[in-house]
């Protein structure tokens, strides 16, 4: 579009749009053995200077899909360090380098497409297996590795089919099971009742497989909590305690309607609940049996006095 321009008058409105030229950088992420590789995450970091020294800060990131292929949307031209991670797998930078000094630079520029690939290199072993219960697939189980010291490494979730993968380092674990809510109980691999006693499970850089466990259902304690003139106390805390130590044994909260469910082995057990400050907390002992147990709670209202305090 021309514009003419004369002495006679000001030329007004001339405005304009501008479009970022955007660079291409695409690529496939795959294992070692040429794989695709699905949910890589390739960041693209662009080099600056701070306080006189290079620094380098991601400019973009994008995520492989089901075939190991990434592309990022937008990018500036200019030069890039690439870097690619993913869950499991060694991160490294293109080309080929674990050292970030040593990674190769990519050039980009609008209409010239830039393709980078990777390979990553498995960073331990998976261990895997089912979870299941006395009827079945258990989903939502915690499965927790832990190290010769006790300390806990890495943890995952069964899914709906009740199976699990957990990518750990090379060395020997002990696992653990259990359920958020308590309703079967904790053991861990291979049927043991404590951490000292569970078997170890020995991981390298591969599949371990089989690595299974079937947890016993725990029984069911149910029961209501009501207060003044039978009405729901709701969202109050229910717990379990060994009478033995008062120790805490599981706890739950009552739902809007004032029912609750908690779990545990058949035994006898204190019960006890707080309703907020509006109710008398209350203890009452328990007892499980092999077919469970129930127990309603009536709490009773505080009595306050109001008054004012005045000075003479």
């Amino acid at each position: 579009t021309t514009v003419t321009v004369t002495r006679a008058a000001d030329v007004t409105a001339v405005d304009a749009v501008l479009q970022p030229v955007l660079a291409s950088l695409s690529g496939t992420v795959s294992t070692q053995g040429g794989q695709p590789l699905a949910g890589a995450t390739a960041t693209a970091e662009v080099r600056g200077v701070k306080d006189g020294q290079t620094t380098w800060t991601a400019a973009g990131t994008a995520t492989s899909d089901a075939s190991g292929r990434y592309a990022f949307a937008e990018l500036s031209d200019g030069t890039y360090r690439l870097r690619f991670a993913r869950t499991g797998y060694l991160p490294e930078y293109y080309d080929d380098q674990t050292d970030a000094a040593k990674a190769k630079t990519v050039t980009v520029a609008a209409g010239q497409p830039v393709v980078a690939d990777a390979d990553l290199e498995l960073g331990g072993g998976v261990v895997s297996g089912v979870v299941s219960g006395p009827s079945g697939a258990l989903p939502n189980i915690a499965v927790t590795a832990y190290d010769a010291s006790g300390q806990s490494l890495g943890s995952v979730v069964t899914d709906a089919k009740g199976e699990y993968y957990l990518f750990l380092s090379p060395g020997e674990y002990r696992l653990r099971f259990d359920s958020a809510n308590g309703r079967y109980a904790t053991e861990f691999y291979d049927d043991a009742a404590t951490l000292a006693t569970a078997k170890k499970v020995t991981v390298d850089r591969s599949l371990v497989p089989k690595i299974n466990a079937t947890l016993a259902e725990r029984k069911s304690l149910t029961g209501t909590i009501t207060g003044d003139k039978g009405a729901a106390v709701p969202f109050a805390s229910v717990s379990l305690l060994d009478p033995s130590d008062a120790h805490v044994v599981t706890t739950t909260n009552a739902d809007s309607s004032g029912a609750y469910t908690l779990y545990a082995a058949p035994g006898t057990y204190t019960l006890d609940v707080f309703g907020g400050n509006s109710y008398q907390g209350k203890t009452q002992a328990v007892t499980l049996t092999s077919a469970g147990g129930k127990a309603d709670v009536s709490l009773s209202l505080r009595r306050f006095i109001h008054g004012a305090v005045f000075a003479p």
